[in-house]
């Protein structure tokens, strides 16, 4: 499959044909010189990068966002110092390429379930930080608007709620994963707009692309502590929250918890432990369509 690297911003797309060796520019948003049976890459970058992800959605193009810090790490261990449009539309092809980038497994529908999960993520936010504001003011009239505000965001987030319960009538893998207990509508709609991916994974993937998998740092004879770095935060924060839920609810997961942390494991550790172990199970059920059965 040939890579076309892509350079987004807010008017223009850079492109880059890795084995015709040809570069183009083109308005932001059309896509017509990309259906030659490619894959278009670019950087995960904000606003510009998700509307032109949709765009290739729409238009059936297969699509992969990468890593801007890995691409600008590539270059320059390829020696290449200059940055231009052309050139990082280059060098984006070329890490394509090199690294083996996969198409990303998105649908319209899982976009739209993301969009709602994010709404009702910035809802909250908000009514966090109004709630703070009226333990802190003391002027009766400000804290009636404030009140008033509150009010209208405990609306919003109920409608958001309701949003993502509709989305989820509509994708059959949402029902095997509400079978697993400690695992609510609000987290299942995370896990199908967080990682798309799922059941689609093996155990190693799936780990990796929630930040889960702990990496080795051994030299000679030394061996060093293990850590986990990267993924996707988004995710690894639902799983948190169901994995709070879980150790207290779900007994194979509470008695997995209670294992370590008999054994003298800190709490971190533990919960990381049962993250990793739930995201696994959970991906394992839907490969297998299988429900939850303790």
């Amino acid at each position: 499959m040939s890579m076309i690297g892509i350079d987004v911003s807010k008017h223009w797309l850079d492109c880059h044909d890795l084995i015709s060796g040809r570069s183009w520019r083109m308005e932001m948003g059309k896509v017509d010189g990309l259906q030659n049976g490619g894959l278009a890459v670019f950087e995960a970058t904000g606003v510009y990068g998700k509307r032109f992800g949709l765009a290739l959605d729409k238009a059936g193009i297969a699509y992969a966002a990468v890593d801007p810090r890995r691409v600008r790490r590539f270059a320059q261990a390829c020696g290449q110092r200059a940055k231009t449009d052309r050139i990082d539309a280059e060098m984006i092809a070329r890490y394509a390429h090199a690294t083996g980038v996969q198409a990303a497994r998105q649908s319209a529908g899982s976009a739209a379930l993301r969009a709602h999960v994010a709404r009702r993520e910035q809802l909250k936010a908000m009514l966090q930080a109004e709630q703070g504001h009226r333990e802190a003011c003391l002027d009766e009239a400000i804290n009636a608007a404030i009140d008033a505000h509150i009010h209208a965001l405990q609306a919003m987030i109920d409608e958001a709620a309701r949003a993502i319960g509709q989305a989820l009538k509509t994708d059959s893998r949402a029902a095997l994963l509400l079978s697993m207990p400690g695992i609510g509508p609000i987290t299942a709609a995370g896990l199908l707009a967080y990682l798309p991916e799922i059941g689609a994974l093996n155990r190693g993937q799936a780990a990796a692309l929630a930040g889960l998998a702990p990496y080795a740092r051994d030299s000679g004879n030394g061996i060093g502590r293990r850590t986990i770095q990267g993924g996707r935060p988004e995710l690894r924060r639902i799983l948190y929250m169901a994995a709070l839920v879980a150790i207290r609810h779900n007994t194979r997961f509470k008695q997995r918890y209670q294992h370590l942390t008999s054994h003298g494991k800190p709490f971190k550790l533990a919960i990381t432990a049962v993250m990793r172990q739930m995201l696994e199970t959970l991906n394992a059920m839907l490969k297998a369509n299988h429900a939850w059965n303790p």
